[in-house]
């Protein structure tokens, strides 16, 4: 091994030890001459790193410790060809931008949690709404609003998914049914069913139609007469041929009762007199029978007087004979329309009396005499006072008569009937 105090030859290539430490004693030897970075000038003593020209692009930290031996060239060797590396920097080449890959990394996986949470929350939507769905499906909207109000939300846009249109729409459906359960229940049994017939009406596939259809059913059923309006009785046709009087024989009695006196209560007499008119056609033998036929004839009688009625005279006196202790009224028709007669007093009779065929309308004021053309009816009544009403039966524009008449018993009472009229 050479001595490191002979001056090496040019082409040996020597280079100290790298384990082993410079010389420093400055009386044996010359100071080691210091490297210098390439471009840059000696100096005695080893300095912080010089700041390289902007141009370089870095900034150079001081090197804490003197460079190690083995970057010590001797004289006369050539410097070496790589340029100086600040620390932490790679030797071939300006440093790698690594910011910008850094940055691309936390915005690919921002997005991969969005696009997740945006999975996970679309899945959790979903679930809800299947909950709300089948509660929809078993007709329990009180279990069922909850889920779909979530999943539906408040308002509705272009962007809505199919979830939230359907879940928007089921929920529609649930309040609808629900308004009309609480109408029912406060009591409003009329409004009730009205209202579940117009949920039937607005979402004829539903499959809440059949719960809606009971809701009505029951109501009517339970109580007939609590659900008369004029409002329900004006749609009574309409809500028989929908199947909502599930029992008619036994609710409709007291259905159509009921709506005559909604009628007369608000002087609808002609209404009140088709309802009472019809319980005496269909249901004659029931029980409320008595009670619609006093119920008829007061209506008859209330019309009469809303109709500006002619004043109905007195029969002839009467003739001794008929039943003891009863008042016999025998009734001649001599027109061509059916009479209607209505007597209301200790008893009360709705009668009607055949049309004449062979009679006809008599131009004022009318014929000297009864022509004794027509069928014939007799009654007989408790004596009293009565109120009577004749009129047309045959729905023809003939004006009504009402008067009072005083009967008495033992007597038979003898009065006839005909149309007279002021055109031909």
């Amino acid at each position: 091994m050479p001595d490191e105090s002979d001056p090496p030859s040019a082409d040996s290539g020597w280079t100290p030890p790298p384990q082993q430490p410079m010389p420093k004693s400055p009386q044996q030897e010359p100071p080691a001459p210091t490297w210098t970075p390439p471009q840059q000038p000696a100096q005695s003593d080893w300095p912080a790193a010089p700041t390289p020209p902007p141009t370089q692009g870095w900034t150079p930290q001081p090197p804490q410790q003197q460079a190690p031996p083995s970057q010590w060239t001797p004289p006369g060797q050539p410097q070496p060809t790589a340029a100086w590396t600040p620390p932490g920097q790679p030797a071939d080449g300006p440093p790698a931008k690594r910011g910008g890959i850094k940055k691309r990394w936390i915005v690919l996986a921002a997005v991969v949690a969005i696009a997740g949470f945006a999975g996970f929350t679309a899945w959790q939507r979903e679930q809800t709404y299947q909950t709300g769905h089948a509660a929809y499906l078993a007709a329990d909207c009180a279990a069922a609003v909850g889920p779909l109000r979530s999943v539906a939300g408040e308002d509705s846009s272009s962007s809505d998914s199919d979830t939230e249109l359907k879940a928007r729409a089921e929920l529609q459906e649930c309040e609808a049914l629900l308004a009309a359960d609480a109408i029912g229940t406060q009591g409003n049994a009329a409004e009730a069913v009205l209202a579940y017939r117009e949920f039937i009406t607005k979402y004829p596939r539903s499959p809440l139609v059949g719960t809606a259809l009971a809701g009505g059913q029951e109501l009517i059923s339970t109580a007939p007469e609590s659900v008369a309006s004029v409002e329900l009785c004006d749609a009574l046709d309409g809500l028989e041929a929908e199947e909502f009087i599930a029992s008619p024989a036994d609710s409709l009695p007291a259905l159509l009762y009921a709506c005559g006196q909604v009628y007369e209560a608000e002087r609808a007499f002609a209404d009140a007199l088709a309802a009472y008119g019809r319980f005496r056609a269909e249901y004659a033998d029931h029980d409320l029978a008595d009670d619609v036929e006093t119920a008829y004839a007061r209506a008859i009688l209330e019309d009469a007087d809303e109709g500006g009625a002619g004043e109905l005279p007195s029969p002839d006196q009467g003739r001794p004979g008929g039943v003891p202790d009863l008042a016999t009224i025998v009734i001649q028709n001599d027109a061509p329309d059916i009479l209607a007669m209505v007597f209301s007093g200790p008893d009360v009779r709705v009668e009607e009396v055949e049309a004449c065929a062979e009679c006809q309308k008599y131009l004022s004021p009318g014929p000297p005499a009864c022509p004794e053309l027509g069928p014939v009816a007799e009654y007989v009544v408790e004596p009293g006072t009565y109120d009577v009403v004749v009129r047309s039966g045959s729905g023809s524009d003939v004006t009504p008569f009402r008067g009072t008449w005083i009967l008495e018993a033992g007597l038979i009472y003898d009065s006839c009937f005909y149309i007279v009229t002021t055109s031909q």
